[in-house]
C-alpha cells in the first residue's frame, strides 16, 4: 500500500496551478499560484452551460490533462492541458447520470464516477472508464452492495498504488452513510467490504473520502463525524471518530497533507461555524488544533498544495469566490489571497493542485 513522494506529490514544491470546475455553466478554470501564496486566475474553458453545472476536477499524474465532471450530457470530460494557458477538449461522454465525485488512477489510466441522486427512482452506480490516446471508454459498471433507488454516491478516491477504490454514500433512502471498499485492477473492481455509519451519517451534497498519501489510511467527512479506517485486502476498520467541532457538519469534506500528518476539514453550520479546522494524526487519534479559518462562506470542495503549505477553498460568495489559506502553521492559520467574483463556488468534492 505504500507509495514513495516524488517531488510533485508534495512536500518539495509543485502546485503551480489549481484547477476548479465552476458551478455556473461548468467552466473549467485554471488558477495561477506560480508564486506561492499569492493566487490569480489564469484560463477559464466551458465544458457546460446553462443549466449544466460544473462539479469535480482533478489532474492528471504529469499535468497534461484534467479529467471533470458536469451535471447534463455530456458528464465526462477530458482535457487537454499540457499548455494552461490554452485547454482543449480532446473527448467527453454522456455516462447517463450526474456524479459530483471523480476519481483518477494514480496512472492515469482510468477514471472512476459515481452516480449522485439527490432523489429517489434510479439505483446508484459506480462506473469506472479508460482512458486510451486522448478517448474515453467504458470498461465496467457496479452497484453499490446494497444499493437501491434512493442510494446516492457522494465521493470515490484511488489509493495512491491504484489497487483500491474507496467510495462514499447513501446505500437507502436514509441518511446512513457508507464506505464502501473495493479492490481495483485495470479497470476493473471487485468489493472487499462496507461500512456502515448509522443514522445521521449522510446528506445530499456532504461528505467526503480520501485516501492518506502513503495509502495507509482512509479518512471520511460523514455529516457530523471526521473518521479514519485502517484496511486490508478483505476489510476495512474504523480507528477513530471525532464529531465535528461548533456543532456543525462537514460540508467541505476532508483532505489529507502529504505527509500524512494532519487532516483538513470544513465545516458548515451557519455564518458562525462555517470554519476550515487541522485536526493532527499520530496513527491512532485525532487532535483539532487551537487555530481555525472562518471561512467567508459555504465551501464544498478544497485542496491541499502539495508542499502543504496552503489550503484552496472554493466558496459561494462574489466577494471571496476562492480564498487561500496559510496553513504552514497549524496554531496560526490565516488567508494570504483571494479571487472576488462569481463563479468560482463548486459543488463537486474535487478542485486539485497540479503535481508541478
Amino acid at each position: 500500500m505504500m507509495q514513495l513522494l516524488g517531488s510533485g506529490a508534495g512536500g518539495s514544491g509543485g502546485g503551480s496551478y489549481l484547477a476548479l470546475n465552476k458551478k455556473s455553466s461548468g467552466i473549467l478554470t485554471i488558477a495561477d499560484h506560480t508564486s506561492p501564496g499569492s493566487i490569480s486566475s489564469l484560463t477559464t474553458f466551458q465544458i457546460g452551460g446553462g443549466g449544466n453545472d460544473g462539479y469535480s476536477a482533478q489532474w492528471s499524474s504529469d499535468d497534461s490533462f484534467i479529467v471533470a465532471t458536469t451535471e447534463g450530457s455530456p458528464h465526462l470530460h477530458l482535457i487537454d492541458s499540457s499548455n494552461v494557458s490554452s485547454l482543449s477538449s480532446t473527448d467527453n461522454i454522456d455516462i447517463g447520470f450526474r456524479s459530483r465525485g471523480i476519481a483518477l488512477s494514480p496512472d492515469d489510466s482510468y477514471i472512476a464516477v459515481g452516480h449522485w441522486n439527490s432523489n429517489t427512482g434510479t439505483v446508484p452506480q459506480i462506473k469506472i472508464y479508460s482512458i486510451s490516446s486522448g478517448s474515453l471508454s467504458l470498461s465496467n459498471t457496479y452497484t453499490p452492495d446494497g444499493g437501491n433507488a434512493a442510494g446516492a454516491i457522494e465521493s470515490l478516491d484511488f489509493s495512491p498504488d491504484g489497487n483500491y477504490l474507496a467510495v462514499f454514500g447513501r446505500a437507502q433512502n436514509n441518511s446512513n452513510g457508507y464506505v464502501w471498499l473495493y479492490s481495483h485492477s485495470s479497470g476493473s473492481l471487485t468489493f472487499v467490504a462496507s461500512y456502515n455509519g448509522g443514522h445521521n451519517t449522510h446528506s445530499t451534497g456532504q461528505g467526503c473520502v480520501r485516501f492518506s498519501a502513503d495509502g495507509t489510511y482512509i479518512a471520511c467527512a460523514m455529516l457530523a463525524k471526521l473518521k479514519v479506517f485502517s484496511y486490508n485486502s478483505s476489510s476495512i476498520t474504523e480507528i477513530t471518530s471525532e464529531n465535528v467541532p461548533a456543532g456543525s457538519t462537514w460540508q467541505g469534506g476532508c483532505n489529507w497533507k502529504f505527509d500524512g500528518s494532519e487532516i483538513a476539514g470544513i465545516t458548515e453550520g451557519g455564518s458562525s461555524t462555517r470554519r476550515l479546522y487541522l485536526y493532527t494524526w499520530n496513527g491512532s487519534s485525532l487532535s483539532v488544533t487551537s487555530s481555525y479559518y472562518v471561512m467567508p462562506a459555504t465551501s464544498y470542495a478544497f485542496a491541499w498544495s502539495p508542499d502543504g503549505k496552503y489550503i484552496a477553498a472554493s466558496c459561494d460568495t462574489s466577494s471571496k469566490s476562492l480564498v487561500l489559506i496559510d496553513v504552514s502553521d497549524s496554531d496560526n492559520i490565516s488567508e494570504v489571497d483571494d479571487i472576488a467574483g462569481n463563479g468560482f463556488y463548486t459543488t463537486g468534492d474535487r478542485i486539485d493542485f497540479s503535481h508541478n
